[in-house]
């Protein structure tokens, strides 16, 4: 409301602060939410072509829940076994023998090497979008079709 030569007064000021921060905190939530669903996405396709002997290297695929400091988000994925390195970048790797063995032998037709980097590396140039339309209907689901 307006004063006659003293400017002006808002009332509700705290109730716009408020809501602000609900604001600023659901797109931190979303923006989380975005990049974990892209996350998981990529260790599906991963875990597709992952070299396959009996399976703990498959199931042990991880995708850990987003983390956000200042103003930096970060999701880590990943697989837990002690030979998932030298598998990935070996698919000839033996890990019942600690050691490669001959490109005959292994996985012929069951996965391959580099089998986290490929998914990720497949998707570089769209990720961005992805995550910002995510963000985006995340955020005009919570905040338009309840009105």
């Amino acid at each position: 409301m307006a004063t006659k030569g003293k400017g002006f007064s808002l009332t509700g000021v705290r109730n716009v602060v408020k809501n602000l921060n609900k604001l600023e905190h659901l797109n931190d939530t979303l923006i989380g939410q975005a990049l974990y669903t892209e996350a998981e996405l990529i260790m599906t396709a991963s875990k597709r072509i992952v070299p396959v002997d009996d399976n703990p290297l498959r199931s042990s695929g991880h995708v850990e829940q987003p983390t956000h400091k200042a103003n930096t988000f970060t999701v880590e994925m990943g697989y837990n076994t002690e030979y998932a390195m030298f598998q990935h970048e070996d698919l000839h790797w033996d890990r019942k023998k600690g050691r490669a063995v001959s490109m005959k032998l292994k996985h012929q037709g069951r996965g391959q090497s580099k089998y986290l980097e490929k998914p990720l590396m497949a998707v570089k140039d769209t990720i961005g979008k992805k995550v910002a339309n995510r963000i985006y209907r995340g955020w005009v689901k919570a905040n338009l079709s309840s009105k």
